[in-house]
């Protein structure tokens, strides 16, 4: 993506109350109005209750066979060494923003308070903040080489570890992306 500047005049107390909430967000303002002007202008739709359903309904059979995609059940296989295509890394990373839009409207937060719950989660598991926000609000696309260095340490994403216990759900629409992103 290519980068642009653009320079405005806000009051002094705007400018003040953005530095506060990006700095809560653990953001650098940068960071923060970047994230607050995709949010504005993104044409995605949350899903409706129908659409949702539909789409959890196609994953049954998946959540039957796949059981050890709960964030309460360990048995992960081993991928300390798996690699990850770019192109599933790309899915995978699709998935996150869906889960993580559809449980931020769901807990009827903000985008901003969403994050600020993030950050002591994402902490426990090892997760790289200044990586996955740009995930969640869309500023960025995972690799396959950094989702392998993600998991190298654990054997875990720590992004899907953190979105599967700030939900309290197992997410396996997401643990199945995270499966199918790996070369077999």
């Amino acid at each position: 993506m290519t980068r642009s500047t653009l320079s405005i005049d806000i009051s002094t107390e705007l400018l003040l109350k953005l530095k506060a909430q990006a700095e809560k967000a653990g953001l650098t303002l940068k960071e923060f109005v970047n994230i607050l002007l995709a949010q504005a202008v993104s044409e995605e739709k949350p899903l409706s209750m129908d659409e949702r359903m539909t789409h959890l309904e196609e994953q049954v059979q998946t959540i039957l066979n796949n059981t050890f995609l709960s964030p309460q059940n360990e048995s992960l296989p081993v991928v300390l060494e798996k690699k990850f295509t770019d192109k599933g890394a790309r899915a995978y990373t699709k998935v996150a923003i869906e889960e993580f839009r559809k449980y931020t409207a769901k807990k009827e937060i903000t985008l901003q308070e969403a994050l600020e719950q993030l950050r002591p989660i994402a902490a426990k598991y090892q997760g790289n903040l200044s990586l996955i926000v740009p995930i969640l609000v869309g500023l960025h696309e995972l690799t396959g080489d950094e989702m392998h260095q993600a998991t190298k340490a654990t054997g875990n994403c720590p992004m899907m570890k953190t979105l599967q216990d700030w939900t309290g759900e197992p997410l396996p629409l997401l643990g199945r992306a995270f499966v199918d992103a790996m070369v077999i």
